[in-house]
C-alpha cells in the first residue's frame, strides 16, 4: 500500500481529534476543504495541517457546511478556472477492546477487536479478532532472580515497570523472637509491605494495630485477607502452596509500575530460604493501526 495524501498520523490517538490551521479537533465536527492553492497531495501531515490559517493548507469551517460539496474550485495560474470534484472521508480512531477486565495468566489467549474503522492490521503479528498467546519474559535482563538465602540480611531486586512478578517464598520457620518481610515498591510512590512470622503458616503484621495476627495462615489463596490486614494500595495474588516441612508461599503484582521488591528477614533460624522470582510476564503494547 503507498500513502497517497493524510489526514493525521497512522497510529497515533488524537484523542478528540487532531489540530488543523490552530484549530483544536478541528477533524472532528468541522468541515474541511482544501485551499485552491494546494495542487498536490501531502502526504507529511504537519505540514499540511499547519498551524494557523495562513501556514495551513485546509480551510477549517463549522460542522455539516454543505456549500461546496461535491466540488472544488481552483484558481489556476491564469484568467481560467478548472473545476475538480473530490472527496475526503475522516474517519474517527478507532477503539480497541480486550473483551471484559481480566487477568491473563502464562499460556492464556487473549483476542483484540477493533471498531470504528474498515480494516485493521496490528504490530507484533497480531490479526484483529483472532485469539493470540501474549509473549511472555521479553524484555527481562535481570530476572529471573534467585534462588539464594535471605538470613539476618536484605535483598533487593530491580523490577521493570511494565512486568508483573511472581514472587516464590520458602520459609523454614520465622519465630516471633523476629520476622521477615517482603516490601513492594512502585514508580507512583506507592510501598506496599507484608510482614509475617510463623511456622506452619504465616502470621501478619497489622499495621494498623501494631501486632501480628493470631490467626495463622495456612494452604490456600489469601489475597482478600491479607491486602485487608497490610492495607495495601495495590493489588496482589497471595497464596500459601505448602506448610509440609517448607513452607512456600507465592506473592504477583497485579498491577504495573513496580520497580522495586525488598526482601528481609532478621529471624535467629533459617528465615527467608530459597527465595526466587520464578516467573516474570512482560505486558507487550499492542498498537492498532486503521485503514480508511
Amino acid at each position: 500500500m503507498t500513502l497517497i495524501d493524510a489526514v493525521g498520523t497512522d497510529g497515533a490517538d488524537p484523542g478528540s481529534g487532531w489540530s488543523v490551521a490552530g484549530v483544536n479537533n478541528a477533524t472532528k465536527d468541522h468541515t474541511l476543504i482544501r485551499k485552491s492553492s494546494v495542487t498536490g497531495p501531502n502526504t507529511n501531515w504537519t505540514v499540511s495541517a499547519g498551524t494557523n490559517s495562513t501556514d495551513s493548507e485546509w480551510e477549517v469551517l463549522a460542522k455539516d457546511d454543505w456549500t461546496n460539496i461535491g466540488l472544488h474550485s481552483s484558481a489556476s495560474g491564469n484568467s481560467n478556472t478548472e473545476t475538480k470534484a473530490g472527496y475526503i472521508v475522516v474517519n474517527d480512531s478507532p477503539t480497541v477492546s480486550a473483551g471484559n477486565d481480566q487477568t491473563v495468566c502464562q499460556g492464556s489467549n487473549v483476542t483484540l477487536s477493533g471498531s470504528g474503522a474498515g480494516t485493521y492490521s496490528w504490530d507484533n503479528g497480531v490479526t484483529d479478532g483472532v485469539a493470540f498467546i501474549p509473549s511472555m519474559n521479553s524484555g527481562a535482563s535481570d530476572l529471573p532472580w534467585g534462588p539464594t538465602n535471605v538470613n539476618n540480611t536484605t535483598k533487593n531486586i530491580a523490577v521493570n515497570s511494565s512486568e508483573l512478578v511472581s514472587l516464590i517464598i520458602n520459609h523454614s520457620d520465622v519465630n516471633q523472637n523476629g520476622y521477615g518481610y517482603v516490601k513492594f515498591t512502585y514508580d507512583d510512590g506507592t510501598v506496599d509491605e507484608f510482614r509475617f512470622w510463623g511456622n506452619g503458616g504465616m502470621r501478619l503484621w497489622n499495621p494498623q494495630t501494631s501486632t501480628f495476627t493470631t490467626a495463622n495462615y495456612a494452604v490456600g489463596n489469601h489475597s482478600a485477607a491479607f491486602m485487608n490486614i497490610a492495607n495495601s494500595s495495590k493489588q496482589y495474588y497471595i497464596e500459601c502452596l505448602t506448610t509440609s516441612g517448607i513452607n512456600k508461599w507465592e506473592f504477583r503484582n497485579l498491577n504495573t509500575g513496580l520497580v522495586g521488591i525488598e526482601l528481609f528477614d532478621n529471624a535467629s533460624w533459617n528465615g527467608l530460604s530459597n527465595v526466587k522470582i520464578s516467573q516474570l510476564y512482560y505486558l507487550n503494547n499492542y498498537t492498532r493501526y486503521h485503514h480508511l
